[in-house]
Formats: C-alpha cells, structure tokens, sequence
C-alpha cells in the first residue's frame, strides 16, 4: 500500500494507505474511483476545492505509463519516493516524465514516448505482472 499527500503552500491532505494512483492526462484517480478525485488545472493539482503544487507517494514504488492502445512502457523502480510537482514527475531525484497539457499525454524524458496513463503503485510480484486495466472506465479520448 501507498501513501499518497498533497501539499500546498501551507496545507497538506494525506490519503491512504491505497492500492494505487493513476494519472489519466491530468485526471487522477484512485481505486475504486470512476470519477477523478483530482486534476490538473491553471498550474496546481485540485483536489476539492483546495489547490496543492505538490501530490507526492511514498513506500517501495514503481511507475508505469500505458498507451492508448495499451502498450506498456517498461517498469520504472524500485523507488521509495514518486512527486508530482506541478506537471512534471519525479522517481526521487529523476524526472522520468511532463504532463503535455495540450494533449493531456505524459512524455517520458529519455525516451519522448507519448503515454495517456501514469500509475503509481507498490512494488510486488503482483505489481510487475499484471496487467495495466481497470473495469469500468470508459476507454482513453
């Protein structure tokens, strides 16, 4: 399980402990969500009616982006810390990925691929294997 805090300025929210994260473009959205809880706007992630510059996770994590089409890129982790400040996400201290706010897709710094899903999820063996889906969500735009 993961934590998962936003911080702001001079507030902070903690959720969890959760399964995951995932970041449609700038939706997110937590398990057993239909409806994002948050989403990026105007330079801040939203969540309710607070704004926060900063949403980060913590425990042993891992990254996946996935394709409309449902490629997977490969697994970025074992990592102990993932932020997303502003648009940009960083794995530690690496920026592995910005939020194109045009098009809604997450580009991966070292590689430019164009991704529509951003999870953040705990590192298990389940976690490497399965598969990046989720019943009932209506498919990417």
């Amino acid at each position: 399980m993961l934590s998962l805090i936003f911080r702001g300025s001079n507030v902070s929210r903690a959720l969890g402990p959760l399964a995951w994260i995932e970041c449609r473009g700038g939706n997110l959205l937590l398990p057993d969500s239909v409806q994002p809880v948050a989403e990026y706007r105007r330079g801040s992630w939203v969540y309710g009616s607070m704004r926060f510059a900063q949403l980060e996770c913590r425990s042993m994590l891992c990254v996946r982006f996935q394709n409309r089409a449902g490629r997977e890129a490969p697994l970025i982790g074992p990592r102990t810390f993932v932020a997303l400040r502003g648009p940009y996400v960083f794995a530690g201290r690496e920026l592995i990925a910005k939020l194109d706010l045009a098009t809604q897709m997450w580009i991966q710094t070292d590689t430019s691929g164009e991704w529509s899903v951003l999870r953040i999820e705990p590192i298990s063996q389940t976690a490497i294997r399965r598969p990046l889906t989720r019943q009932g969500l209506v498919a990417d735009r």
